[in-house]
């Protein structure tokens, strides 16, 4: 772990990507590399994936921020550890269909009153209570307010059957995901390499040449 540290400070940087792959090739012959990275998590470093974000393909990694200096002599995390496993998570993520529960982002994707800024994705709470998925604007209370007019000129424009939805949601306290969702989501996780594929059929289906594809 204090190896991987020194490489991810050193060689990596904060704010860049590295892959499993480089991760493996500095450190040939070392058994699992990947968890004494996650490990790092527990001193206080930040290390994102494709979970929590989505610019990232399935095998990177980003390092956010670089926290305890673990390689020096008689060091003692002075974090205390009361994060979520990596199971609670992707748990927490996958239950709120990759979305802020607060304000309903999607991640990767621009806030909706702020084209400019990407959503981000992190799980807060703690053990007592649970763990939900959070933006970065949420988690620092920084979302913009919206007012009742730009609520009901919104809401105006809604379908008889999603109004109908969208009292359901309200009176469940959650967005609960359609297929239309959760295609989108899954869709937007795909790797480069599987993209071409999946948007051939969509487009295929779409423009009625079923039978020029094979699923």
């Amino acid at each position: 772990m204090k190896k991987a540290a020194l490489w991810l400070a050193d060689f990596v940087g904060e704010g860049e990507v590295f892959t499993k792959d480089e991760l493996r090739e500095t450190f040939p012959g070392v058994s699992q590399i990947d968890r004494r990275v996650r490990d790092l998590r527990d001193h206080g470093w930040i290390i994102n994936t494709r979970s929590e974000d989505l610019d990232l393909e399935l095998d990177e990694q980003r390092l956010v921020r670089i926290g305890g200096n673990v390689w020096v002599a008689g060091y003692r995390s002075p974090i205390k550890v009361n994060g979520p496993s990596p199971k609670q998570r992707q748990e927490a993520l996958t239950s709120s269909n990759h979305r802020c529960m607060a304000c309903g982002a999607a991640a990767g994707e621009p806030f909706f009153d702020e084209v400019l800024t990407i959503a981000k994705l992190t799980v807060v709470g703690s053990p007592g209570i649970g763990w939900i998925a959070c933006c970065q604007r949420c988690k620092k209370g920084e979302s913009l307010p919206s007012s009742k007019a730009e609520f009901l000129a919104d809401y105006s424009l809604l379908t008889i059957s999603e109004k109908r939805v969208f009292a359901e949601w309200i009176h469940a306290d959650v967005r609960e995901s359609t297929p239309l969702d959760r295609a989108w989501d899954q869709f937007r996780r795909l790797t480069e390499e599987e993209r071409p594929g999946a948007l051939y059929i969509v487009e295929a289906e779409v423009q009625g040449r079923r039978g020029r594809y094979s699923a």
